[in-house]
């Protein structure tokens, strides 16, 4: 899925010649950049997420959502290891740190978890530790499952017809991953990428439908 570059590959080369782009069209550097670039936006958009917390508190904000992501951001570094993907490895531990936060957000504003909950957090923490031992195994069941749970955080909205706490740039930028995940797969005819990016985006339509049309009612 993804994969490593040796950037002194292109150390060689002198300005913005024809070879130059011919590099920067190859998809190995295409998903390097693609995954730098949106896991430092998916950072930034998750300490605005942060911040919308601390101001409006968590009424919409999925539980379950953010326990499965951030068990997938933590066992996603486990494969970039495996994988010697160095993008993957940046992406992720951007990305992990600021769901931990989020998750002791959540947990402060409900007073506690729903057993339900509690039992999603440890299938989470089993799943994460398992990941040191098969980390191909348990990134790719976590890719799948957390399609899923994205789906609860629009579902949140509707439930409580509100959208407080809940940050849209979060919803946009990963709709945008989802997107250049989808493109590229095309590109590549690799239908494996293209299939669960399509899911992703499905999800992350729905969740910014949703999000506008309840701000909308409750401003």
């Amino acid at each position: 899925m993804f994969r490593f570059i040796e950037l002194d590959h292109l150390s060689e080369i002198d300005g913005w010649s024809t070879e130059t782009l011919l590099v920067l069209l190859q998809p190995i550097v295409i998903s390097f950049l693609g995954t730098l670039v949106f896991g430092a936006l998916g950072a930034l958009a998750l300490r605005k997420q942060i911040q919308r917390i601390g101001s409006e508190g968590a009424e919409s904000v999925s539980v379950e959502w953010n326990l499965v992501f951030l068990a997938m951001w933590s066992s996603l570094v486990r494969y970039g290891f495996e994988r010697d993907s160095l993008a993957l490895v940046i992406q992720c531990t951007l990305r992990a740190p600021f769901y931990v936060v989020i998750v002791r957000q959540l947990y402060r504003y409900h007073g506690d978890f729903s057993r339900r909950q509690w039992g999603l957090a440890g299938l989470m923490v089993l799943a994460t530790a398992l990941s040191f031992i098969r980390p191909t195994l348990i990134a790719t069941i976590l890719l799948w499952v957390s399609i899923f749970f994205a789906a609860h955080q629009p579902w949140e909205i509707w439930r409580t017809r509100s959208t407080k706490g809940v940050e849209l740039r979060v919803l946009l930028v990963y709709l945008m991953s989802a997107l250049f995940w989808m493109f590229y797969g095309f590109g590549l005819k690799d239908y494996y990428i293209v299939s669960w990016a399509i899911g992703y985006a499905i999800v992350y339509v729905t969740g910014i439908t949703v999000h506008r049309i309840y701000h909308i009612k409750t401003t």
